[in-house]
């Protein structure tokens, strides 16, 4: 298993621009994610600017995000689901 995954690396060859992004796009999410309460950025505002550098840099297209409609349903629940946690500890 290990000779064929290698093989289909190096099948694949290197990354691309696209995918170097959105692997540091989703690095520097986690990272928010996991330090934002200490450093006073909120989960949500770290989707959003996510998927602000994705659609600035053109990763994603405007196009994408309107055809995907599940993809805001999630985003929406999140973000709600989020403020309000951060309502009930805050009380």
């Amino acid at each position: 298993a290990p000779a064929e995954a290698k093989k289909r690396l190096l099948k694949m060859g290197p990354l691309s621009r696209q995918e170097k992004v959105t692997l540091a796009v989703l690095f520097g999410a986690v990272i928010l994610w996991m330090t934002g309460e200490a450093i006073g950025v909120p989960a949500v505002t770290a989707a959003m600017m996510a998927l602000s550098t994705l659609l600035a840099t053109g990763v994603l297209s405007w196009e994408d995000c309107l055809t995907y409609a599940p993809a805001w349903d999630t985003l929406l629940w999140f973000a709600l689901l989020m403020s309000m946690c951060s309502l009930l500890a805050s009380s």
